[in-house]
This record gives structure tokens, C-alpha cells and sequence, in this order.
């Protein structure tokens, strides 16, 4: 037996044609902001316990940018994988 066709794609511009395109990519932003975030407040934890001012927020801060951008290249290839099959 042949399989289903797939149902038919929403015409562009109609509401909710674009919906979970931009839900993927405000996820994939907010994802990239709460892990510069997180490395900025340690950074800020090691600057008021150790006294390291200002390069602890510094450091955070370059660590949580990688972090991210590390996060990012991973979603967008696991987003990826299906379409190259």
C-alpha cells in the first residue's frame, strides 16, 4: 500500500503558516541568552567571593558566549539532520 499523501501545506502568509518557524527560533535565542547569562552570574559569583573584578564577569561572560555559541551550532544541526536524509 502507498502511504498517505501528506496534508496540504498552509498558503504563505496565512495565520499560522509560520508559526512553529519562529517558535524554533525565539527557542533557539532565549536558549542562547540564558547561557550567556549563566556564565555572566558565575563570573559576578567569582568576582564578589574571590575578588577577581572585573575579570570574573569578564570571563563569564566570553565563556557563556562560547557556551552558546556552542548550543547554537548543535541545535541548528540536530534541527538539520532529518531534512539531509
Amino acid at each position: 500500500r502507498d502511504p498517505p499523501p501528506p496534508p496540504p501545506a498552509k498558503p504563505a502568509g496565512t495565520i499560522g503558516s509560520n508559526i512553529g518557524e519562529i517558535g524554533i527560533a525565539l527557542a533557539i535565542g532565549v536558549d542562547f541568552l540564558v547561557v550567556v547569562a549563566a556564565g555572566a552570574g558565575i563570573g559576578w559569583l567569582a568576582d564578589s567571593n574571590l575578588g577577581w573584578s572585573p575579570w570574573g564577569i569578564m570571563g563569564g561572560i566570553g565563556l557563556g558566549f562560547i557556551g552558546g555559541l556552542f548550543r547554537l551550532i548543535h541545535r541548528l544541526g540536530k534541527d538539520d539532520r532529518p531534512a539531509k536524509k
